[in-house]
């Protein structure tokens, strides 16, 4: 019986953000980190974005403590 391959297999954290671009910048600049992607709400404000430093990998959302789960309504 042949066992299925699982790769790609791992967690990444999602920090729910105030500001994308300026948490972004914090952590590239301040911390090391590299931008792997960004993404614009329908305004063209970034809303999401995936950072990395080596083997970390960490998602940014933005949100507001009122909406905690990082929804973004246009």
């Amino acid at each position: 019986m042949a066992h299925p391959v699982v790769q790609g297999h791992r967690s990444m954290p999602i920090l729910v953000v105030k500001n994308v671009t300026a948490s972004v910048d914090f952590f590239v600049d301040r911390l090391g980190f590299t931008l792997a992607g960004l993404w614009p709400d329908k305004r063209g404000v970034p809303g999401f974005a995936i950072i990395q430093l080596g083997q970390i990998t960490v998602g940014l959302s933005r949100g507001t403590p009122q909406d905690p789960a990082g929804q973004i309504s246009a």
